[in-house]
């Protein structure tokens, strides 16, 4: 953060967020997308259900939230990885595409794991929806050993996603123990 005298009574200040996301060639899936604000500080990962149509400049409401909460935190960084890849608004899509097109996306599991293993912190934030086509448990599977973190936990024993806490006061981290939870 830089910070410049304008004359006696006022400062400038000016800060970046760096954007990072990776896609496919056809931009149909997104694999990653990361915000950065301070290299020298933690990073944080979050698991989502899926990409919104957004591009990588556009912050949707579940990003700025949660970029707000780990700025209040101490954090520097957030790299947000997906269950599926596939980017769409509506997780109906989803329950209704898995034959018709591959909805988690070539290479996913790995971008995931890439992710949590670069994090300081994990976040699951994926909602009910996260157990469509079993996706939640699959990489579950694959997170195995890594502590999990959510902002709550849903009535079928999944991570609430963070737009569906009243308020961001409310957001509290807790100890993620599996989708065995209720």
């Amino acid at each position: 953060m830089d910070e410049k005298s304008f004359g006696t009574d006022y400062i400038i200040k000016n800060a970046e967020i760096k954007t990072e996301a990776i896609f496919d060639k056809s931009e149909a899936y997104r694999f990653s997308v990361k915000r950065i604000w301070n290299d020298k500080k933690p990073k944080a990962t979050m698991i989502m259900i899926n990409p919104n149509p957004n591009d990588h400049l556009k912050q949707g409401p579940t990003a700025v939230r949660v970029i707000n909460y780990l700025m209040d935190r101490d954090y520097g960084a957030i790299e947000f990885v997906n269950l599926f890849a596939y980017r769409t608004i509506r997780s109906k899509e989803l329950k209704t595409s898995m034959h018709k097109i591959d909805i988690v996306g070539k290479g996913n599991n790995q971008f995931i794991l890439d992710a949590v293993e670069l994090a300081d912190l994990t976040i699951v934030a994926w909602g009910n929806d996260g157990g469509i086509h079993g996706r939640d448990k699959e990489v579950l599977k694959i997170l195995k050993g890594h502590e999990l973190m959510c902002f709550g936990i849903t009535n079928k024993g999944r991570p609430k996603y963070p737009l569906g806490i009243a308020g961001f006061n409310d957001m509290k981290l807790i100890k993620y123990p599996g989708i065995e939870a209720k």
